[in-house]
């Protein structure tokens, strides 16, 4: 049953996912939020007259595009008026986005926003901080913000979640396993049309011609175990690789959010409620468990007990974090690592589909309310990890 005050999902939709220099590569990240919303609107017969607000998670603007929730609103033709918020926390940011669109419906029952998040990484610029005011003598530094490092403490986020895994009897076997199951959990899905329920098509240009771009580009679904511990370590990591991590990749997601009041007004689809939302910080270094500790404090939230989850996403920012997580949440509980891990992203995760930071946290919150849909119904949580000790975590029930 319901809780009537509770926010309502009310139907979501994700691009396709494409790798770093792929199909995606040119396409400005507005343009591809521009396009979920759009598809949304369409499939859901959503009045763009209704639509309050637009809230958009987006972590490294291109330069073209400052105010990237305004350049959406635009170009997804919803009126003049409807306002936006860009909203950065890292991988957290599109979580963020549904956190605050849960928020402000409990405050305006009247409201309906769409909330979600874009990235095209492929697109981020690399900056030339010196060259501005020029350099009297000696080398100019250019800087890569893909790197990922945490600005204060220099560490990269590779580095800092293999540590903490490691800290917690996590090694580089088990990140590899779980990066290996994770593309397989993927390509068994996707046989079965799974992500055909979440994905819209965009047209792109590719090759000098026009295409539909429908499927993740990411997956590696004929790697082995093998090939996987052959890879070296990165970014000064103990653990991560290039397989047991995801991509730099590119997409877009967005969830329709309003209250049940409104969903019955205007005859909309019911996907999921909003049960509960809850975003953390802690110390800048520990990523790996900031989603445990996020689901931990939304259960306390919501009054609901872990025994009451069906389903869990967690992102896979790497490996390292869904082990390390779903490791913490055992403990926590008392209750067996295996069965935690075993109903944790039972479709795969960023590993195998790709890791736009913008549009993660909207993905796994869509991508979960789905697979509870088909299981019949239940609680889920999705939780994810951002830089600099950040976590969020959004429960639902279908």
């Amino acid at each position: 049953m319901v809780n009537q005050e509770n926010p309502i999902i009310v139907a979501g939709c994700r691009t396709a996912f494409g790798q770093y220099g792929g199909i995606l590569r040119d396409v400005p990240a507005t343009k591809l939020g521009a396009s979920v919303i759009e598809q949304l609107i369409q499939t859901e017969k959503i009045s763009r007259d209704d639509v309050s607000k637009v809230i958009m998670g987006h972590c490294i603007p291109s330069v073209d595009e400052n105010v990237p929730a305004r350049q959406v609103v635009i170009e997804a033709n919803l009126p003049n008026h409807v306002p936006s918020l860009t909203i950065n926390r890292a991988c957290c940011s599109s979580m963020t986005a549904v956190g605050l669109a849960y928020s402000e419906i409990l405050a305006d029952p009247n409201s309906l926003i769409i909330a979600g998040g874009m990235e095209n990484m492929s697109r981020v610029p690399i900056p030339i901080p010196d060259l501005r005011w020029g350099s009297r003598l000696g080398s100019i530094t250019i800087q890569d913000p893909l790197v990922l490092a945490d600005p204060i403490r220099g560490k990269t986020a590779a580095e800092d979640a293999g540590a903490i895994a490691v800290e917690h009897g996590i090694g580089r076997e088990l990140q590899d396993e779980w990066a290996y199951v994770s593309q397989q959990r993927y390509e068994s899905a996707k046989k079965r049309g799974i992500f055909a329920e979440e994905i819209q098509g965009i047209e792109v240009v590719n090759k000098r011609k026009e295409i539909m771009f429908l499927e993740d580009e990411f997956p590696k679904p004929a790697t082995t175990l093998e090939k996987l511990s052959k890879l070296a370590t990165i970014y000064n990591s103990p653990t991560v690789t290039a397989g047991n991590a995801p991509g730099l990749d590119a997409g877009a997601a967005a969830l329709a959010i309003t209250s049940m009041e409104k969903v019955r007004n205007k005859e909309l689809s019911l996907l999921a409620e909003i049960v509960a939302y809850t975003e953390i910080c802690g110390d800048s270094g520990d990523i790996a468990t900031t989603p445990a500790r996020a689901i931990i404090q939304a259960l306390e939230k919501a009054n609901l007990s872990f025994a009451d989850l069906k389903l869990l996403e967690i992102n896979e920012a790497f490996a390292a974090v869904p082990l390390t997580s779903t490791k913490v949440l055992a403990e926590t509980y008392g209750t067996s690592w295996d069965l935690v891990k075993e109903i944790t992203n039972v479709n795969g995760g960023a590993i195998a589909i790709g890791h736009p930071v913008g549009a993660s946290g909207a993905r796994i919150i869509l991508t979960l309310a789905l697979e509870l849909k088909r299981r019949g119904g239940g609680y889920g949580a999705a939780a994810i990890c951002g830089g600099m000790g950040q976590g969020d975590c959004v429960i639902i029930k279908v």
